[in-house]
């Protein structure tokens, strides 16, 4: 295995493109500004195991007289390659796609250590869609600084690999997007310090594809920007992701937005009931912290210990007939199937769910024909035997299987949404795809209020063939004319 040592954009050219797998490239500290272009693309492009170091100090690669492709460094590797990054800087990488990045990372295996990205539409972006070319991503005491870009939701990092790992870095003043985003098989975020600024930054960690989750040790600020209320999300509805084991531990987790009870430490879509532990929380509402079921022990909220009886877990074989919620953040498992005549015994209830309070959770089941929530911030998804969904007062946020007819009662004013997720498929690109080419939105009937969502089966293209997959019925006496749009809707 050679060394080389370069000092100009036109040497490292050289260098990658005649190095040879396992070789290291020392780079002579300085400034260098992307000119040049191969094959009409100005990305540095290596397909085979190499390190770049900065040779005793930080060399800076600077993308600003160009458009690139996909990366500064744009990787395309085996399962079996390895490239490093060492003392390397990433600076003002954009595409005409507003997905440019620092590092484009595609198979193998990447790591990145002591570097630096600014000023990029993302800084790492590792999408490896080839299960098995996919490697593990590693990235340690880098900084992070305004990636981003307001037209569009890019992120900090966005990684697809089996094993994801980000640690020691500090990520700050994000624009639109998360500041780690991971549809991996199994994520850890340790020791960070992860901090909006005055960025516009949604989620602190987004997980998409389930699997493994360590989030421990961080230091994280909500800033008063930021686009989301949320710090964690967890699902599991990307790339066939299955639900993990969820463990939240020794972090110092500040609110600084001016609503506390919109925000919340997490968003757990799943069944995993996730572990949060020893965690110090400031600036949230006690009764807003999570959502989604979880068990906590030893976490303060503003220096006052927390109940740690105070838990989002109910044992669904303890549920029988028709399912009254009375209290906060409880989770009901899958439903039993329920006849005529337990509905008309139970005449207090809608349906089979009635969900009184806060936090609400109820996945699976076949029997079920309809549920109601009351008052209260509700999490309703995966009911793939309801027919009707109807909201009430409070946030509720519901993910429809595709036999659900109708959802009632839904409000954006008051912060309701559909997630979209069930419907989109995994090639679905938040990044590149127009969500519209798949979904639509369309009013219909004599009243403001009175939607249809409708998908193309036939995916994006010329020619779409949309077809109703459910109707949706705002409150009655408000009108959507100009509220009700995808704007208000999440689509994760």
């Amino acid at each position: 295995m050679a060394t080389w040592k370069v000092d100009s954009e036109m040497s490292l050219r050289h260098a990658v493109k005649n190095s040879g797998s396992g070789d290291t490239i020392l780079v002579k500290p300085g400034d260098y500004h992307i000119t040049m272009n191969e094959r009409s693309l100005h990305d540095i492009k290596i397909d085979h195991s190499l390190t770049i170091m900065g040779d005793g100090g930080r060399a800076n690669f600077y993308a600003d007289q160009v458009k690139i492709a996909k990366g500064i460094f744009n990787l395309v590797l085996s399962a079996d390659d390895t490239v490093n990054f060492d003392n390397i800087g990433f600076l003002k990488a954009h595409s005409t796609s507003w997905n440019g990045a620092g590092i484009r990372h595609n198979g193998g295996d990447l790591n990145v250590t002591n570097s630096y990205f600014a000023d990029c539409d993302m800084g790492i972006l590792s999408v490896t869609r080839d299960a098995s070319k996919r490697g593990d991503v590693t990235v340690t005491n880098s900084e992070f600084n305004q990636l981003g870009f307001e037209k569009t939701h890019a992120h900090a990092l966005y990684v697809l690999a089996n094993n994801f790992t980000v640690e020691n870095n500090y990520i700050h003043d994000t624009i639109i997007g998360h500041h780690v985003k991971s549809v991996s098989a199994n994520t850890i975020v340790r020791n960070n310090i992860l901090d909006d600024g005055m960025g516009t930054s949604s989620y602190a960690v987004d997980v998409g594809a389930g699997g493994d989750l360590l989030i421990s040790g961080n230091t994280i600020t909500q800033g008063i920007n930021g686009d989301n209320k949320k710090i964690f999300s967890y699902q599991a509805k990307r790339f066939d992701g299955t639900p993990g084991k969820i463990v939240i531990e020794d972090n110092h987790i500040i609110n600084l937005n001016e609503a506390p009870q919109a925000s919340r430490v997490l968003k757990n879509t799943t069944d995993s009931a996730a572990e949060i532990s020893n965690n110090k929380f400031e600036g949230f509402d006690e009764d807003k912290l999570f959502m989604g079921p979880f068990i906590q022990k030893n976490n303060t909220l503003d220096g006052k210990l927390l109940d740690s009886n105070h838990s989002g877990v109910t044992d669904p074989a303890t549920l029988t007939g028709l399912f009254s919620i009375a209290s906060d953040d409880e989770k009901i498992g899958p439903a039993p199937a329920v006849s005529a005549q337990d509905i008309s015994q139970e005449t207090d209830y809608i349906g089979v769910f009635y969900a009184g309070h806060d936090d609400v959770q109820i996945p699976g089941g076949t029997g079920a024909a309809h549920i109601s929530v009351d008052s209260g911030d509700d999490l309703i998804f995966d009911y793939p035997g309801v027919t009707y969904f109807t909201g009430s007062s409070g946030v509720n946020i519901t993910s429809p299987a595709f036999n659900t007819d109708r959802i009632w009662d839904i409000s954006t004013y008051q912060g309701d949404g559909v997630d979209l997720g069930a419907f989109l498929p995994d090639s679905f690109n938040p990044m590149t795809d127009a969500l519209d080419e798949y979904i639509r939105l369309i009013k219909v009937g004599y009243g403001a209020n009175q939607f249809e969502l409708r998908l193309d089966i036939d995916g994006p293209g010329k020619i779409h063939d949309f077809v109703t997959v459910v109707y949706l019925q705002g409150r009655s006496g408000e009108d959507y004319n100009s509220n009700f749009t995808f704007n208000g809707w999440d689509y994760l």
